[in-house]
């Protein structure tokens, strides 16, 4: 099982390294990664499975739920970045700060979907409409781990992710970035591939102009917002 990661050992780490030099991945490499992050995103919907099934019992309390999953996603997208950095002994500052981004988003996510549990909106004994609910919020973890490994090669933060929540298909997003090296500093070409599904509007339009999204001495070239985003 892959090991879950603690908070304060990671910002202990951290401490000691604070700036990381861009890597090249090995296939290997790149193969092991998505490998551990598969496991670490089962092993996420098993235990927010198992928190829906025992709060649909009454076997713990609304607040019981709310702390155990906001631990969970805090673990989970901690542990993604980690992963997408290659690993516990090359994450650096900026894996931290990628992970606790995006717990900004995810957390805001849940806490609107808590608020409709507790005013009664979002029934709390719909056992199976818990189970798939809460199971959604592993797609994001994915988003993560490509945004830290993205940082991890020396790009900059790209505009979107898959799975990230801003196309119309969500945490459902089967799609990926190609990206490749060009001669020069900073200087890449980043294609947003279609994954084998039926797509949403914006997938199709994000394919068609970043195609690629280009990267010159690491500033990303301005593109056309229209249609992009959910």
């Amino acid at each position: 099982m892959f090991r879950r990661i603690d908070e304060n050992d990671l910002i202990q780490r951290i401490q000691r390294r604070m700036q990381q030099e861009p890597r090249d991945f090995t296939p290997e490499q790149i193969e092991k990664m998505l490998r551990d992050m598969g496991i670490v995103s089962d092993d996420f919907s098993q235990r927010v499975t198992v928190l829906a099934e025992q709060l649909a019992a009454g076997r713990i309390t609304l607040a019981q739920w709310k702390r155990a999953m906001q631990d969970e996603i805090r673990r989970y997208h901690l542990t993604s970045a980690i992963i997408g950095a290659g690993g516990l002994a090359l994450a650096g500052a900026s894996a931290l700060l990628i992970a606790r981004a995006r717990l900004i988003t995810q957390t805001r996510y849940f806490n609107q979907w808590a608020a409709e549990i507790e005013s009664g909106t979002f029934p709390i004994d719909a056992a199976a409409r818990l189970r798939q609910r809460a199971r959604l919020y592993a797609g994001s973890g994915w988003a993560t781990q490509a945004e830290s490994f993205m940082n991890a090669m020396g790009l900059p933060t790209l505009p979107a992710f898959p799975r990230d929540g801003t196309t119309q298909c969500r945490n459902n997003c089967l799609c990926h970035w190609e990206v490749t090296k060009l001669e020069g500093r900073g200087n890449w070409d980043c294609r947003w591939v279609l994954g084998v599904a039926e797509h949403c509007d914006n997938c199709p339009r994000r394919a068609a102009l970043w195609n690629p999204l280009q990267i010159r001495g690491g500033v990303i070239v301005p593109y056309n917002r229209a249609g992009l985003f959910r």
